[in-house]
């Protein structure tokens, strides 16, 4: 059920997400939640893509890329990852970051 309903709101959220000056923030904090719901579902697609539409309308955010990050971490895809991780350290330089990334190397472009 949750992947049905994470794909109905993804195809719903295309059409009706157009950046919204008065209304932004408003926006992001429900495409937000609508991505760790998908997150917490382990609908990783999803999820980084509702996470996409909550960081183009709270550009100043880092949590939605936090959040992409996680979903190509779990995914075994780490050069992604770091991508996003750095882009939300970028935003936030006291974001808290997920404790593996102090396991050693592989996350070029963080730390």
């Amino acid at each position: 059920m949750p992947q049905a309903l994470c794909a109905l709101l993804l195809i719903l959220g295309i059409f009706i997400s157009k950046p919204l000056s008065n209304g932004q923030a408003l926006l992001a904090k429900g495409q937000f939640e609508t991505a760790k719901t998908c997150f917490q579902a382990q609908l990783y697609w999803p999820a980084q893509k509702w996470a996409q539409l909550a960081a183009a309308n709270a550009p100043g955010s880092a949590a939605p890329w936090l959040l992409i990050g996680h979903c190509f971490y779990l995914q075994d895809q780490n050069g992604a990852a770091a991508f996003y991780y750095a882009k939300a350290l970028a935003l936030d330089p006291q974001i808290d970051l997920p404790p593996f990334l102090a396991q050693g190397p592989g996350w070029p472009g963080l730390g």
